[in-house]
C-alpha cells in the first residue's frame, strides 16, 4: 500500500436547469448557426437525456474542502506539455481514457489525476492505474450510479478507504478493469471487493493505494496554471450549456441556452 498527496482544482457550479422541449430545438440549432460561430450545430445520434448522462458531476454546496493560494510563477509560458515536463510519465499522462455509456466522468476524472499526480511524484518509478471502476461501484458516498457522483467524497474514500488498480474496458489491465456493464449498458455493477482480472496476481487488499490530502484552488486562471506547472494535471468541473448537446463540429463555447448541468 502506498500514501501519497494527492492535489487538485475544484469548481462547483451550484445550479443547472432542464434543457429545452424538443419543439425547440430546431430554433436552437438555427439560431447557433446563423451566428456564425467557431463550431457547428445539428442533431446527433443519441437523444438529449443519454447525451446528458455523460455529464455526471453533481455539486455538493455544503462540503468544505481546504483552499491553496499559491505564489504565482513569475513566468507563466504561453503554451505548457505536462508530457514534456515529465517524460518519464509521457505515456501516462497522455493516456486518454473511455468512461463509454455511464455518467462516471468523476470517477474518471479523479483517477487520472491520482495516476499522473502518483507518477510524478515517484518521479516515474511507480505507474499504478487506479481504476474508476473501483470508485464507481464501492464509494457509495459519492456515487448515483451511472447517473453522476461527488468528486470530493471520491477523493474522500481514496484517502480513508483506498483505490485498486483498474485500466480500460476489454483492458485486462489491474485488479479491477472497467466493467462491460459500465461501459456498454450504463449499469455500475455491484461492489466486488475481490480482484476481478485472472491474469492479476495481486490481492485486492494488497493492491489498494491511499491519498493523505487534497485540496482546491481558487476560480483563478494564474493560480490553476501555476498548480499545473508545479504538480502536474488538476481536475476541473465546469458548467454545461443547452447549446453543447447540438455541437457537431469546430471549437466549442456557449453561444445560447441555460445551464443543464456540470461535469
Amino acid at each position: 500500500m502506498r500514501k501519497i498527496i494527492i492535489l487538485f482544482a475544484l469548481t462547483l457550479p451550484f445550479s443547472w436547469s432542464k434543457p429545452s422541449t424538443p419543439s425547440l430545438q430546431p430554433q436552437l440549432i438555427q439560431e447557433i448557426n446563423s451566428r456564425q460561430t467557431s463550431w457547428k450545430a445539428g442533431t446527433n445520434s443519441l437523444d438529449i437525456k443519454s447525451r446528458l448522462g455523460f455529464l455526471g458531476l453533481h455539486p455538493d454546496p455544503d462540503y468544505k474542502i481546504q483552499t491553496k493560494h499559491h505564489k504565482i510563477a513569475k513566468s507563466i509560458p504561453e503554451s505548457f506539455d505536462a508530457r514534456e515536463k515529465w517524460p518519464e510519465c509521457k505515456d501516462v499522462i497522455g493516456k486518454i481514457r473511455d468512461q463509454g455509456t455511464c455518467g462516471s466522468c468523476w470517477a474518471f476524472a479523479s483517477t487520472e489525476v491520482m495516476t499522473d499526480r502518483l507518477c510524478i511524484g515517484t518521479k516515474g518509478e511507480t505507474k499504478f492505474v487506479f481504476s474508476p471502476e473501483n470508485l464507481l461501484t464501492c464509494c457509495e458516498d459519492c456515487r448515483l450510479e451511472c447517473v453522476g457522483g461527488y468528486t470530493a467524497k471520491a477523493w474522500d474514500y481514496y484517502i480513508n478507504e483506498g483505490i485498486v488498480s483498474g485500466g480500460d474496458y476489454n483492458s485486462s489491465e489491474g485488479c479491477q478493469p472497467y466493467s462491460k456493464a459500465s461501459f456498454q449498458y450504463a449499469v455500475a455493477s455491484k461492489c466486488v471487493k475481490a480482484c476481478q482480472n485472472d491474469k492479476y496476481d495481486v490481492k485486492y487488499d494488497d493492491d489498494k493505494h491511499y491519498g493523505d490530502s487534497f485540496y482546491t484552488l481558487e476560480t483563478n486562471v494564474t493560480q490553476i496554471q501555476t498548480e499545473i506547472l508545479t504538480n502536474g494535471p488538476v481536475m476541473a468541473t465546469f458548467n454545461v450549456f443547452e447549446d453543447i448537446i447540438y455541437y457537431k463540429s469546430g471549437v466549442y463555447y456557449h453561444v445560447s441556452g441555460d445551464c443543464t448541468t456540470c461535469c
